[in-house]
């Protein structure tokens, strides 16, 4: 017998699928927004690490490794690494 005023389980695990998949797609939103704001606002330098290789995914991994480095937060375990660009 269910209470009054309370909601069958099904209903209410709907109700909760609902809201977790409006809540993922606006965090996609979000995330997909950041990502256009990014690419239309931020100057990547024309030479650099990784700036026009002769081998795709080797470029594109130095120019990575190369930014995480530039920026102002740098990973904890980059100096203990032995990496020698810290």
């Amino acid at each position: 017998m269910i209470a009054p005023g309370a909601r069958p389980a099904r209903a209410r695990d709907t109700a909760v699928l609902r809201r977790m998949t409006l809540t993922a797609g606006l965090l996609v939103l979000v995330q997909a927004g950041l990502g256009i704001v990014v690419n239309l606002y931020v100057t990547v330098p024309a030479h650099h690490p990784g700036a026009r290789p002769p081998e795709y995914f080797s470029g594109s991994f130095r120019s990575v490794i190369w930014s995480i480095g530039q920026g102002r937060l740098r990973w904890p375990c980059m100096p203990r690494s032995g990496w020698r660009w810290c």
